[in-house]
This record gives C-alpha cells, structure tokens and sequence, in this order.
C-alpha cells in the first residue's frame, strides 16, 4: 500500500509542477502573443478538453486545475495518516543494542568459539543451557561433532538399506509417558554388565531401562557376584544400602545385605551373601563343574528379591512397596510367586495387590532338584 501511495503522490506533484508552469507561460501572454526571447510567436489555443499539464485556454481553467490536485493532495494525505495508524498496530521493536566487539583474554580458551551475534541467545531474552568456558565447551562442541557425524552416517545407512532392499528400516521408537505408571521388580541370577552367561542378562539389563524411558518406576534385584574377574569393577558404584533382612531357608534364617546402584534410572540391588562370593563362574567352578549349592544360591535370591520392595527406602523416593509387579526370569527366580503366594500374602498379610510375572528365557535349564529337597525351599 505504502507503494501506491507514493506512486499517486509522484503523480500529483508532477500535475502541480505542469500547472504552475502553465500558469508562468499565459502570465506573458500579450493579445495572444507570447514573447519568446527576442521573437514574437503565436500560441495556439488547445482544445477545451485538453490534458493535464498542458497550457490552458484561460488563468480560470488553471486555477480549477490547481484546485482539483490539491484536493487530491489532501486525500492522499489522509489515506496516509490512516494508513500510518494500521500500521503502527504491527510496529516493529526497538533495535536491539550492539553487543560489543568479543576480546578474550590472553592465555584464555574462550577464543575456540566464534563470538555471539546480535540476536544471540541471551540477547533475545531466550534461556539455553549453560555450556561452560574454556575446555568444557571445546568438549561440548566436540560431542555435538560426533553426535551430527553419527546422525549423518546413521541417515546415510538408512538411505543405503533401502536403495539395496527396497524396504525402508524402521524408524527408532518415539517413547511416550505411560497414563498407568507401574512399580515393577525384575528377579534375575545375572544382568548386563555385571554378570553375564547369555540371553538373559541382556534381557534384564536392557528391558528395565526402556520401562524407565515409558515412566514406570523400576528394580532389578541380582546376586552380587565376587569373582575375582574383570567384571566385579562394575560392583564397585555399589554401595551398601543399610537394609539388611533375615530370610528362612533350608532350615536356618540367613542374613542378606542388599547393594544398590542406579544405572540410567533403573534401581539395580544387588543380594550381598557369602554363597556368591567364590572364584569361578556364575554357576559352576573353573572346571565347569554346577556347584553343588546351586539350590540354596538361588532360593536365598527369590526370598531376599521378595524383602527389597518392603526393607529398602530409597533415598527421596521411599520403599516400592507392596502394590509390585515380580518378573521372575528363568528357574533361578521361579520361586518368587510361590513365596509372594505361600508366604507373604498367607502369613505376613501383604502383597495382596502385588502380581508375578514368570519368565522362560531357556527351557533347557530347569533347575531340576530332587523332590526331597522341596522342605529346605
């Protein structure tokens, strides 16, 4: 609109000029001579409907030329002070002032990123984290390097996959906050990375963690194995969480300490007793040999599994509590809904709301026990 406007008033004001120029010239007009320098020629009279800007019979048909733009003069005028109204309603802000000129100092790290510009972040009146000065932003940028070259080559493999196969792979999972959070307690004889023979230790060290992401809250209870191998240094964020139990088995009650660790939100709690601090494997010795005491290892695992939910507080968030889902991995756990069953809901009047869960990971392995040793369960 601005455009326009300013088109008309060019316009106009070239219509004066013409006027006030033909005004100048019948000004001199002697008998229908018009002096010209030193010679005298004869105008001749235009038409009555001439154009504008152009001589006029007469000074009356000049001055209500003259009239008629400035009238137009006037409207324009008008149209543009109410234009300038409208506008004022998307008025731009103020400039934002100049940032000065970035010097670091001498010796310093701040010189390795560029200087911020005008609409930076903190300008703009925008919150963004705080990365950091000298060698620690040089780490950020450096991640944020890796990240994009990983992106890219990851996207690059996508693109690849689907020109050799024609499929397109399926894109990674979007994880959304469960309505109905659970309290879920996963019982399993190894886990990933602190113990580990097979399938299941990868199972119950990375399910716990995608739970986690959909917003449940959940607890992975295992043995803590002292081996003397390279995997007891992952033990050693461990620390003892003051919430020991007693628990009756085989004819005796059994103290049982419970180690805690959290790895990516998941509560990791680890079974402290003396049957699982030996040399040799999770389940047999060097020479490959089951120990003997296999029964008792993991009967004392199902009993102290069942105790953590109701004896460990963890710090700002409480007990688990009662109300629990058990997910009993393969035969090593395959006593925890017998005991929630038998024992706890029978006798000690409580995870009456709690549910199990048993999980065959390999049927190969069963745990078979001669039916004489069922009263020491």
């Amino acid at each position: 609109m601005s455009a326009s406007v300013a088109s008309a008033c060019r316009a106009v004001a070239a219509n004066v000029a013409a006027a006030r120029s033909a005004r100048g010239r019948a000004s001199v007009r002697r008998g229908g001579d018009a002096v010209c320098g030193a010679r005298a020629t004869r105008v001749i009279a235009p038409r009555g409907n001439a154009r504008l800007g152009v001589v006029m019979n007469s000074m009356d048909e000049l001055d209500a030329e003259a009239a008629a733009v400035m009238e137009q003069i006037r409207q324009l005028q008008e149209a543009n002070e109410k234009l300038k109204q409208d506008m004022d309603l998307f008025a731009m802000p103020e400039a934002l002032p100049q940032r000065p000129d970035y010097v670091p100092e001498a010796g310093s790290m701040q010189g390795t990123s560029a200087p911020k510009s005008t609409f930076s972040a903190d300008v703009l009146g925008m919150e963004m984290p705080y990365l950091g000065e000298g060698e620690t932003r040089v780490g950020f940028q450096h991640f944020d390097k890796v990240e994009n070259e990983r992106a890219r080559a990851e996207a690059m493999r996508v693109e690849q996959a689907a020109r050799v196969t024609g499929v397109t792979p399926r894109p990674p999972p979007k994880y959304e906050k469960t309505e109905w959070p659970l309290s879920i307690v996963f019982v399993s004889s190894e886990v990933t990375p602190w113990s580990k023979t097979g399938g299941l230790a990868d199972v119950c060290g990375s399910l716990p963690r995608e739970l986690v992401k959909r917003g449940h809250r959940v607890m992975v209870v295992s043995p803590y194995y002292q081996r003397g191998t390279k995997e007891d240094k992952y033990f050693e964020g461990a620390f003892d969480t003051c919430s020991n139990a007693q628990v009756g088995c085989f004819g005796a009650a059994h103290e049982v300490g419970f180690m805690h660790q959290i790895h990516d939100g998941v509560d990791f709690v680890f079974v402290k007793h003396d049957c699982y601090e030996r040399p040799g494997g999770i389940y047999a010795d060097a020479m490959g040999n089951a120990w003997a005491d296999n029964q008792f290892r993991y009967t004392l695992l199902s009993h102290a599994a069942c105790e953590a939910p109701l004896k460990i507080d963890f710090e700002g968030k409480g007990t688990y509590g009662d109300e629990v889902v058990f997910v009993a991995n393969d035969w090593h756990a395959g006593l925890v809904p017998l005991v929630v069953a038998s024992k706890y809901r029978q006798y000690w009047n409580t995870y009456h709301n709690a549910r199990t869960i048993t999980v065959i990971h390999n049927i190969l392995h069963q745990g078979s026990e001669p039916a004489t040793t069922f009263p020491n369960l």
